[in-house]
């Protein structure tokens, strides 16, 4: 597939984020939005959060977009700008800021904000949450945690039985250990976590309308052992055909999560980027690894996007679309193209390289290509782009021509 030497491409984006553009303005984006709720939340009772938007601007590449790109700060994000500043709420809101962007922060570079301590959730979930499974502590300990204060080397977790307290550099070896160890094909399970109280107030934010469900969306609570086998063969067919694009999932996917049916197969939001979301269906391998290609092409074509725009067509434009049967925004449209080219990509690496799913390839390569070419013409045909929409499009018309 050809390359492009602005970062548009159909390729998988590079493993480094210091060489991935779209990563690194999408990074940037996130800091300014930090920066601006900081000076309007100074009167909040949230000047922690602009030290440490200052804190952050000091990382490395590497360390800052990898804070910064955690889906627990769109989320956060996204909710301080729609709750009413005060209340119980809030409060809660604010602390929950503190624990995403101050204590990551604090672990990478002993960090700590003129505001020291924050309050703990009172239940489990949030707890554990905290130490991120850095250290197991007795559950007694963990019922009964009230609050966590930081200095540069520790941070103890005051509680009604006692203080705890924990050295940072044994908390990040311990981290880091942790971080190396995540891998799809390996560890999923700690990225299927629905034990994350970003989650929790996440999910809210869709709407089943959006979703095209009749019902409000339910993280899977208890997820079948042939479900979780076949996602993480799905990906260790990636892995092992496409390393490339393995790559890319290891940079941007940073939590997959399976929700209960009826469900879209796989859907992935914006306003939680980094988050990628599946029915909970015992499903082939074959199938997962086109959904984690598919979910993963759309987080990065938005970090693509986010930097600079593809198309000026208004989004309440609708238009048919060769994947769904409701009309659908030329956003969506343009979107279905790009995923669909990383799929037929996929397919393509798994034929060269192996007897695998010979037939079924074949056969879902020829529905795939006849249905770009649908995606293809309507967004020449109605499609107002931008430069980098125009040099997009053309990459996508000459991998099928």
């Amino acid at each position: 597939m050809a390359t492009s030497m602005i970062g548009l491409s159909l390729q998988p984006a590079p493993a480094h984020v210091q060489d991935d553009i779209p990563r690194q303005l999408l990074a940037l984006r996130n800091l300014k939005l930090l920066g601006m709720l900081g000076q309007a939340l100074q009167q909040q009772g949230a000047q922690w959060l602009n030290e440490a938007v200052e804190a952050i601007k000091a990382l490395d590449a590497a360390k800052r977009d990898h804070l910064l790109l955690h889906p627990s700060v769109f989320v956060w994000c996204e909710a301080v700008r729609t709750a009413e500043p005060s209340g119980s709420e809030w409060s809660r809101l604010l602390a929950e800021g503190y624990r995403d962007i101050v204590l990551p922060l604090w672990l990478q570079n002993g960090f700590v904000a003129s505001e020291g301590q924050v309050a703990l959730s009172q239940n489990r979930v949030g707890q554990t949450y905290l130490v991120r499974r850095w250290v197991d502590l007795p559950l007694d300990v963990l019922d009964d945690l009230m609050t966590a204060q930081l200095s540069t080397d520790s941070i103890t977790l005051v509680g009604a039985k006692g203080n705890v307290e924990l050295e940072r550099q044994v908390l990040l070896d311990s981290f880091d250990e942790f971080q190396e160890g995540i891998a799809l094909s390996t560890d999923i399970e700690l990225r299927y976590d629905v034990d994350s109280p970003w989650l929790d107030r996440y999910i809210p934010f869709l709407s089943s309308k959006e979703l095209g469900m009749d019902r409000d969306v339910k993280v899977a609570q208890d997820p079948a052992d042939e479900v979780v086998a076949n996602m993480r063969r799905g990906a260790e067919l990636v892995k092992e055909f496409w390393p490339e694009m393995y790559a890319e999932l290891r940079g941007y996917v940073r939590r997959l999560v399976l929700v209960e049916r009826p469900a879209p197969i796989s859907f992935s939001d914006f306003r939680a980027h980094g988050t990628t979301l599946y029915a909970h269906n015992p499903h082939t391998p074959l199938l997962w690894a086109e959904w984690i290609v598919h979910e993963s092409s759309h987080l990065r074509l938005n970090a693509m996007m986010s930097g600079r725009p593809h198309m000026l067509n208004d989004m309440s434009e609708r238009y048919s679309s060769p994947w769904r049967q409701e009309l659908r925004p030329l956003f969506g449209i343009y979107h279905g193209c790009f995923v669909h080219v990383r799929v037929m990509e996929l397919y393509k690496q798994l034929l060269a390289n192996s007897n695998l799913y010979r037939e079924e390839l074949l056969a879902e390569l020829a529905v795939k290509q006849e249905q770009l070419v649908k995606g293809l013409a309507m967004m020449r045909e109605h499609g107002k782009l931008t430069p980098d929409g125009e040099e997009l499009m053309s990459l996508m018309e000459s991998y099928i021509q």
